[in-house]
């Protein structure tokens, strides 16, 4: 005996019930397989009236029996029957990359909360609240700084390699006397691995990157590490205006490590600024553009004061600084530079140090187990 799927079904794609024609019976199936799949498909329907004249009593039964809210069927073409049953693949392999973004998320929250962290308390808008007022003596002698409309940006941020405070402190004063050459804003945009501003802070210069400032403003990014740097001040320095097609935007993010004060001091347009005068040394450059860039935030600033007052003058201070390196470790350096081996070694050098009456000792390190064992 046939069942109600066979005696009447609802066509969804024609939205009417329907009875087999001699045409949909003399259909071959291998036809139909070709062009669409029959597959189950939910109709919510009332049942039929006795008063239905177009179908007959049996038909009618059988049709108010159907379960399901009168299960349909429905052709569909293959691809439509394969997004289908694909749900089902989707259901699993979604919730699957979900959890593998949140373990990413929590590994890389759990590695930045056990950096290092900062001798005092700080806040995100510390270093906006030491420094409100905007530097108009930056290019003293040269032009107003309300005439500047491009920057020089020396960036260190999450993803791209600076190299350590030494090779960070070359390409902020190269980049700060690049743009002072060129008559441009300096900016310093330093989030990673601790934010700049919780310890240091602008002096001279204005170097705070504001929220969304470089929206709507053309951007060029440059990585002069290493080889990289040597060959980009190379051909920056064959222009005798230094524009070049690299900095020619109105931000130009710089991320750099070299020593090229030297090479700058011979370049025509150093003699317009008097940081690069002839009788100025390497040395007092760094110094002096150091000097004009950062002073200490106001939390910073506390606790150093708090140190000198407990300091006794009869004391001498000792102090040291380790640099483990390698991945894995609080930050993601390129290479080791230390084992615990030598941990020990100095430990034991500085063993002769304790004695709180004499010497007082200041020890910094990239890793929070060293400083921990010290301690």
């Amino acid at each position: 005996m046939s069942g109600p799927h066979d005696v009447l079904t609802y066509d969804t794609d024609n939205a009417k019930l329907v009875t087999p024609s001699a045409s949909t019976a003399g259909q071959s199936r291998t036809t139909r397989r070709q062009n669409c799949v029959q597959v189950p498909w939910p109709v919510f329907l009332p049942p039929m009236q006795d008063s239905d004249s177009r179908f007959s009593s049996e038909q009618r039964e059988n049709y108010n029996k159907m379960p399901g809210g009168r299960q349909g069927t429905r052709c569909l073409p293959l691809v439509r029957k394969w997004l289908l049953q694909s749900w089902k693949v989707l259901f699993v392999l979604l919730p699957a990359v979900a959890l593998v973004l949140l373990y990413n998320g929590y590994i890389v929250q759990q590695s930045e909360t056990h950096l290092p962290q900062p001798l005092v308390p700080v806040h995100s808008d510390q270093g906006q609240n030491d420094f409100q007022a905007d530097n108009s003596s930056q290019n003293a002698g040269i032009n107003s700084t309300k005439s500047l409309s491009r920057f020089i940006v020396y960036s260190c941020n999450k993803i791209t390699v600076c190299g350590g405070w030494a090779d960070r402190q070359k390409g902020i004063v190269v980049t700060y006397l690049i743009a002072l050459m060129m008559n441009r804003k300096f900016r310093i945009d330093m989030p990673r691995p601790c934010d700049l501003q919780f310890f240091l802070v602008p002096n001279e210069v204005d170097w705070l990157m504001r929220p969304g400032e470089t929206k709507g403003h053309s951007i060029k990014e440059i990585e002069a590490i290493d080889g990289h740097g040597l060959n980009f001040v190379d051909k920056l320095l064959k222009k005798g205006d230094l524009s070049i097609p690299e900095m020619d935007a109105d931000y130009v993010v710089i991320t750099a490590n070299m020593d090229s004060v030297n090479e700058l001091k011979k370049h025509p347009l150093a003699k317009t600024v008097p940081l690069l005068s002839n009788e100025t040394s390497v040395p007092e450059i760094y110094r002096k553009s150091l000097g004009k860039l950062f002073t200490l935030s106001s939390g910073l600033r506390k606790t150093l004061d708090v140190a000198m007052e407990s300091r006794s003058p009869d004391t001498k201070l000792v102090c040291a600084q380790v640099r483990m390196g390698g991945a894995g470790k609080d930050y993601n350096d390129s290479e080791s530079f230390n084992s615990m081996a030598n941990v020990e070694n100095l430990m034991d050098f500085l063993s002769r140090y304790n004695d709180s009456t004499k010497y007082r000792m200041y020890f910094s390190s990239d890793s929070q187990k060293v400083r921990t064992d010290i301690d």
